[in-house]
Order: structure tokens, then sequence, then C-alpha cells
């Protein structure tokens, strides 16, 4: 299927852009030469269907641009773990271990986006972007835990305690305007 383009007479009435509605199933195959396709949702859903007709705009596509910027982000993490068992049938156990996330760029939103076009819609290579970036994130984790079987192995008790410590904590945050 490598290198097969299906509008080169595979349905000679369909035109690539049928196949590209077909493909990202906006639209089923009739086999009626006169109308080939049909949409999965009625014409007159289209502005509120998940899955609407691409009326004379092809496949979806989205150029990007070279954003300058100097920011760079690196971190070690480690990870130490102790085991106590005091007899057979108990263990005590700590661990204590670092994470990272590192920074970005965050783009498609406003502020990270090309706004500065020529006269055929296209960005214009580092024109007008702004890039928004964001710092990294590290958490340390500690743990404090107890397993053990009591009572001739008819009680097993499993207990732990976490504390995690973040630092530039990463999430994402919505908002709806009014």
């Amino acid at each position: 299927m490598l290198g097969y383009a299906p509008w080169s007479g595979a349905v000679p009435e369909l035109t690539p852009l049928a196949y590209a509605n077909l493909i990202m199933g906006n639209a089923v195959y009739t086999g009626d030469p006169n109308n080939p396709i049909a949409p999965v949702c009625p014409l007159e859903q289209q502005a509120t269907c998940d899955t609407p007709m691409r009326l004379m705009q092809g496949w979806p596509y989205g150029y990007t641009s070279r954003i300058p910027g100097e920011d760079k982000w690196s971190d070690t993490n480690y990870r130490v773990n102790l085991d106590w068992t005091p007899n057979g049938d108990q263990l005590v156990y700590f661990g204590i271990t670092t994470g990272y996330r590192s920074g970005g760029v965050a783009l498609g939103i406003s502020g990270a986006r090309d706004d500065v076009r020529d006269e055929y819609g296209l960005p214009i290579p580092g024109a007008g972007i702004e890039a928004t970036s964001y710092d990294k994130e590290t958490v340390e984790s500690v743990e404090l835990g107890y397993k053990g079987i009591h009572m001739d192995d008819k009680l097993q008790l499993f207990a732990s305690v976490y504390h995690y410590d973040y630092d530039g904590y990463q999430d994402v945050v919505t908002s709806t305007i009014l």
C-alpha cells in the first residue's frame, strides 16, 4: 500500500477530496456514480458535527516555523530504597526518589502562533512569533511503609505514607471566555 494513490483510478468517480473525506471518516461510500459519497452527519448539522465534511478544503495541514529561543533544561534524578526485615513475616521500607520534567515552549496557544501571514494566508517564518515558554518541573517523593503477616497467616497488614514535594508544577489550565 506504500506509495498507492487511491485517486489514480481505483474508483474513477472519486476525487482526491472525496478520498480525503472517506479516509478521515467524514463520509461513507455510496456506490452511486452520480453521488459517490455521503456525509456521516446531515448537511444542516455540519457546524456541530464531530466529523464534518471537508468541502473545498482537502487535507488538513499545518505550517511550522522555527521559534527563536535559548532556553535549555536538564537535571539528574536519583532513587534510594532501604528495606529492613526484622523476621520472615515483616518488612519495613523507606524510599526517596526525585523526578524531572523538562520545560518547553507552549505551542498552539495564544502568544505562540505565527500571526503575520503573506497574501496567500501562509505564515511568514519568524515574523510575529512570540513563543510562550514554561520552566521545568521537579518532584521529590518520600515513602515509608510496612508489610506484615500476623496471627498465623490470618491477618495481612500493609501500610504506607507518601509525601510529594513539587517545584514548578506543570498543569494544563483552561478557561472559558464568556
